[in-house]
């Protein structure tokens, strides 16, 4: 059985992908949190503790322009000591909350949960404490996440960043089951 990572960057892909695994989506594996794009892995981060078959990283692309393409070179470079060759990116459109509309094919989430008070801050209390995946997520709709990368492969090409390009992968054909 392949030694599989998860990282992305908040508690509410942590739930997310905990209802994947246990939902037998995708295969069983480490999830940690950490945002590759921001932040810089230390050489003693658990992170790079142990060797693994198959790294994902789920990564946020609401802060494009910010983006530094740098730290994330870095950080898959650092990734690249514990699983040389298999090491995926997973690109969400924006956020995860925009990619869960997608997937979704809803305009407001927060209407969908009957959230009395409409706030982003309250979307995403939800989403890491509340909702039941279970009653919204199906294999059907599930095949949309992470499917629409173009715009970040867009921008990693204006920034001579092809060896990245080619680690984008869906969602659908790399990490969920069939």
């Amino acid at each position: 059985m392949d030694k599989v990572l998860y990282i992305a960057e908040g508690e509410i892909e942590e739930r997310f992908f905990d209802f994947l695994k246990v939902s037998d989506f995708i295969c069983s594996g480490r999830f940690r949190k950490f945002n590759l794009m921001q932040e810089k892995l230390s050489g003693a981060s658990d992170i790079l503790k142990k060797i693994m078959d198959k790294v994902y990283c789920v990564l946020d692309t609401d802060c494009i322009e910010k983006v530094n393409f740098e730290t994330l070179v870095y950080n898959i470079g650092l990734l690249k000591r514990i699983c040389p060759r298999n090491i995926f990116l997973l690109i969400q459109n924006k956020n995860f909350e925009n990619e869960l509309s997608y997937v979704l094919e809803c305009k407001n989430l927060c209407e969908r949960f009957n959230l009395k008070h409409s706030t982003q801050s309250d979307l995403k209390r939800h989403l890491a404490q509340s909702v039941s995946y279970s009653r919204i997520i199906s294999k059907n709709n599930l095949v949309r996440y992470c499917r629409q990368p173009e715009e970040f492969k867009d921008e990693l090409k204006n920034r001579h960043h092809k060896s990245l390009e080619r680690k984008i992968v869906l969602f659908e054909s790399s990490c969920m089951k069939r």
